[in-house]
Formats: C-alpha cells, structure tokens, sequence
C-alpha cells in the first residue's frame, strides 16, 4: 500500500528520504513510507488538535525505527497505535492547537 503522491510531502531524516501524509478530522492520522514506495508503511493516530511539523515527523520516524519498522523492507502495516497518551512519557517537543 502505497501513499498517493497527490497531497504528501517528503521529508529527509539522517540522509534518508521519506513520504508521509496527513489525514482525519476527528482523528489525525500519520503516514510514512520510504520515498521508494516498496517497504512497510508506519501509521501513527493522534487526537484532533496535534499539529503535525516536519519535526514533529522525525521524532514519529526515529520512534518507528526504534520499534522495529522496517521501511526498505515488504512487510505488513507498521502501526505505532494512537500516542497521545505516551507523548507525555517521551521527550519530544510537540505542539496542540489550542
């Protein structure tokens, strides 16, 4: 499964490229694959009302690599569950719109 092109942007994160989008309304949803477009592709959910920076993104794709996402590889969904509640455990530096 592969990301639409229409409506994603690309990032790069330690010399690697990466697509990812954003979606939802009640939900805001996350996802990212690499730019190839072949391996698992890394989801993440987060309450409405998290901005979402390119910043915000890396720290997603550095956690996802922690945990054993795999992007060049086939693979099935790698889903990191919905995070709001452990943002607050991790420190990374994220943004509500409030």
């Amino acid at each position: 499964m592969a990301i639409p092109t229409k409506g994603s942007r690309t990032i790069i994160v330690d010399g690697h490229r990466y697509r990812y989008k954003v979606t939802g309304n009640v939900t805001v949803d996350l996802a990212v694959e690499s730019d190839e477009g072949k391996g698992q592709l890394l989801t993440a959910g987060f309450l409405h009302g998290f901005q979402i920076t390119p910043g915000f993104v890396s720290k997603i794709i550095n956690h996802g690599l922690e945990k054993g996402w795999e992007p060049t590889e086939k693979g099935k969904l790698f889903h990191l569950g919905t995070l709001d509640d452990s943002l607050d455990m991790i420190d990374w530096d994220f943004h509500r719109n409030e």
